[in-house]
């Protein structure tokens, strides 16, 4: 564990041969991940456990390529396939263990295989801050807890309540009323990376302007104001001092919390209509106070917004390349992948081709 909190390349047995030491060296240096064949094999029984929607050999074998550090276009040497069909069973490798990337089901994995080896105990609790606190100091991701603690806490069938503030999670029952739809993750053909883009810049805004408000409020800000600190009603009355661009950053996760709440109270009720009508309130603060969102990205959600069928529809995390996620009705699935690959290839034809769409279903 210190070794990946120190920023560990890879991770080899005692017995590992002198060629592949070689190998792992030489990968380390140019930057690439290794993961030892048993850390692998531990991991693929990890995800092929049984109450979970188990991998294909396929899916495993890809995913383990990607644990020993390989690109998209190695991979598809490696296996004899095309990059395009190692980036459909990379989305849904992801889909099915309920993540956005490679980066999170990668470092998930790792801490779960170490600690399994070297029969060190942590709660999945512990792992999910371990794995943050990985991406925050060794990636420069500022990112929080959600994909990891989806790996960890999701279960099959039921709404996944993350507060992160004080870090519990509770799944949530639909009822028998909830009407039946399916997932559907449209990949843009862009390539999602939060290193080196404006997330971080987004995240900083939100620092700030939670230090602006509690000013305002005559509140004492700790060393990492955070909003959650700030009461709504000091929002309400003081958002208005705000510069435009952390006013919208505040407005965003306001709003964001807001509709968190309104959508596990839609989920009890079984009122799908109000619950996808959140997730698509959602993606349109994404886009016009958090101000994030790529070109094709954004055509993609309205694509998909606009789809007969398509009840709801919203970034698959930051928005900065990558997927949409869109709750769809039962018997649309076809035809709404056709109309939105459809549309999306005539809006943009250098990455309609790249593009890809998958029908998921919950696993956990």
């Amino acid at each position: 564990i210190r070794g990946l909190q120190a920023g560990a390349r890879g991770f080899l047995l005692k017995d590992t041969g002198r060629e592949t030491l070689f190998h792992t060296i030489r990968a380390a240096a140019r930057g690439e991940t290794v993961l030892a064949p048993p850390v692998a094999a531990r991991l693929v029984r990890h995800v092929q456990a049984p109450e979970a929607e188990s991998l294909t050999p396929r899916e495993t074998e890809v995913l383990d390529l990607v644990g020993q550090g390989m690109t998209n276009a190695e991979i598809g040497r490696a296996l004899f396939i095309s990059e395009a069909t190692v980036k459909t069973h990379l989305l849904r490798v992801f889909a099915k263990l309920g993540v956005d990337d490679r980066t999170a089901a990668v470092m998930v994995a790792y801490c779960m295989a170490l600690t399994e080896i070297n029969g060190i105990e942590l709660s999945r609790a512990e792992t999910a801050r371990l794995v943050q606190r990985a991406e925050n100091r060794h990636i420069g991701v500022a990112s929080g807890l959600l994909d990891q603690s989806v790996i960890l806490f999701a279960e099959a069938e039921k709404l996944t309540h993350v507060a992160c503030r004080e870090f519990s999670v509770e799944q949530i029952k639909p009822p028998a009323s909830l009407p039946d739809f399916r997932i559907v993750v449209a990949f843009s053909g862009m390539a999602r990376t939060l290193s080196g883009t404006g997330y971080n810049d987004r995240v900083g805004e939100c620092g700030q302007a939670a230090a602006a408000l509690m000013r305002f409020g005559g509140i004492e800000a700790g060393e990492h104001p955070i909003l959650s600190e700030v009461p709504r009603g000091l929002f309400e009355s003081q958002a208005r001092k705000l510069p435009e661009n952390l006013r919208r950053r505040a407005t965003h996760y306001i709003g964001e919390v807001g509709r968190v709440h309104a959508g596990i109270e839609a989920w009890r009720q079984g009122d799908l209509e109000q619950f996808a009508s959140l997730m698509t309130a959602s993606g349109e603060s994404s886009i016009v106070n958090y101000q994030c969102g790529t070109p094709p990205l954004i055509a993609l959600y309205e694509t998909l917004r606009a789809a007969p069928g398509v009840f709801g529809a919203r970034f698959s995390g930051a928005g900065f390349g990558g997927s949409c996620v869109a709750l769809v009705a039962a018997g649309a699935v076809d035809e709404v992948i056709e109309r939105v690959s459809r549309d999306y290839l005539a809006t943009f034809p250098e990455l309609g081709p790249k593009a890809r769409y998958a029908e998921c279903r919950t696993a956990g």
